[in-house]
């Protein structure tokens, strides 16, 4: 260690990175167990992050020291990999009920 404050590293805690530890991580950019270059405090720090893919249904989004998946219509979960459609009624007679059975609409 030294007192020599223009020598001195900070040691970030996750998520963050730079001279003064003031710069966030970008995980949607990220991938796997990755060591980045800071160029601010000339070191090489390693990352490891555990998933952030969307899939081909959601893009990501990268907030509070983490990321999220924002979904598109019709997926949802962590990792938008969970269909939501609904189901598709068949109606067989002059009244179809919806599958939640909280309406009941007459199709004549």
């Amino acid at each position: 260690m030294t007192t020599d404050p223009t020598q001195a590293n900070c040691s970030c805690t996750e998520g963050f990175y730079g001279h003064s530890c003031d710069k966030v991580w970008d995980y949607c950019t990220l991938y796997g167990n990755e060591t980045r270059y800071d160029e601010v405090s000339g070191m090489s720090i390693p990352v490891i992050v555990a998933r952030m893919d969307c899939g081909d249904h959601g893009d990501c989004v990268s907030e509070n020291r983490g990321y999220r998946c924002d979904c598109h219509r019709g997926y949802d979960g962590d990792y938008c990999d969970i269909e939501n459609t609904p189901p598709v009624v068949n109606c067989t007679s002059d009244y179809c009920i919806c599958p939640s059975a909280l309406l009941t609409q007459h199709l004549n």
